[in-house]
C-alpha cells in the first residue's frame, strides 16, 4: 500500500488543532488522522463509542465545518451525530470536545 502524504490544507488543520493543544490526539482518544478530499481530514476517535469527525476547511469563507458521525454495529449503523458550519480554527478543539462528550451520553 502507497503512502499518501498531507496536502497543505490537510496539514494546517493538524497544526492548528497541535498549537490549540498539543496532546488532541491524546485528550480526545484520536487513533487515526485519514486523509479525505483535499480540503479535509477525519479524526477517528476509539473512545468508549466509536466517532469519525471531518474537518473541512473553506476556502472562500476562510472557516472550518465538522461532521461527526457514530459508528456502531462494526460500522453498518452510522449516524450524523454533529453538523455544524463556520467555525475558526481556534475553536475545533472546543468542537471536538463538545462531539466527544456528546458521543458519551447518546
Amino acid at each position: 500500500m502507497q503512502s499518501v502524504n498531507p496536502n497543505q490544507v490537510q496539514k494546517t488543520i493538524i497544526q492548528q488543532l497541535q498549537a490549540q493543544n498539543p496532546l488532541f490526539m491524546a485528550d480526545f482518544t484520536i487513533t487515526d488522522i485519514v486523509l479525505m478530499s483535499e480540503n479535509t481530514i477525519r479524526l477517528h476517535s476509539r473512545g468508549e463509542e466509536i466517532v469519525n469527525i471531518d474537518i473541512t476547511y473553506n476556502c472562500g469563507s476562510d472557516l472550518y465545518d465538522v461532521k461527526a458521525y457514530r459508528l456502531r454495529n462494526h460500522g453498518l449503523d452510522v449516524k450524523l451525530i454533529y453538523d455544524r458550519n463556520g467555525f475558526f480554527w481556534d475553536q475545533l478543539n472546543q468542537a471536538i470536545d463538545s462531539i466527544i462528550e456528546r458521543s458519551l451520553r447518546a
